[in-house]
């Protein structure tokens, strides 16, 4: 048995790259971009409510829709229908039932949603720990402040971290409110508290 194929990326590492001062090159920093495009996708849909690359899902025993009306699907917001099937039973007779296979999500590679691509964007290149790690130990390796004549001597500039840098390049989550699910909102089980700061 095989494991799953990785979903496609929904931004280019070289553009998270780039914006971290990263060389793809390396293959530890190539992983560390993908994983940390990963991530922030996990985020953004986590935030959005649906999937950013469109999943595949089936439901079985649907009644037809009214009159120009629209299937009641278990999973929002649909994408594509894919396939209409009816169900027979036993004897091979229909029973008035259908199977949907359709797609679900919004593909996010689209051009319309290219706020939630800068997000994701932003947030892989400036908020991710060991993107921002690896930016670090690269602005390190290339900050000469000064060389001697015979080359003798360097003398390296300490500059800020990055590692723990502030995200100012990250826009809020509410720059993608606009293809939120309505209504979406996080839920603590009833018992549980949220610790308050005093």
């Amino acid at each position: 048995m095989t494991a799953p194929a990785e979903p496609p990326l929904v931004v280019d590492p070289d553009e998270v790259a780039r914006r971290a001062g990263l060389d793809l090159d390396d293959e530890q920093v190539a992983q560390a971009v993908q994983d940390a495009i990963r991530d922030a996708t996990s985020d953004a849909e986590s935030y959005l409510g649906y999937p950013l690359i469109p999943l595949t899902a089936t439901d079985t025993g649907l009644w037809p829709p009214p009159y120009d009306g629209e299937w009641e699907l278990s999973q929002e917001p649909v994408n594509t229908i894919v396939q209409v099937t009816a169900e027979l039973d036993a004897q091979l007779q229909p029973t008035g039932l259908y199977t949907v296979q359709y797609l679900y999500g919004r593909d996010a590679r689209e051009a319309e949603y290219a706020p939630i691509r800068r997000w994701i964007t932003a947030a892989a290149a400036y908020a991710h720990p060991m993107v921002r790690r690896l930016a670090d130990q690269a602005a390190v390796r290339r900050r000469v402040k000064s060389v001697s004549a015979e080359g003798q001597s360097v003398t390296y500039d300490d500059g800020p971290s990055t590692a723990d840098a502030p995200t100012g390049g990250v826009p809020p989550q509410s720059s993608m409110d606009r293809w939120r699910l309505a209504g979406r909102r996080a839920y603590t089980r009833p018992g549980w508290t949220i610790p308050r700061p005093y």
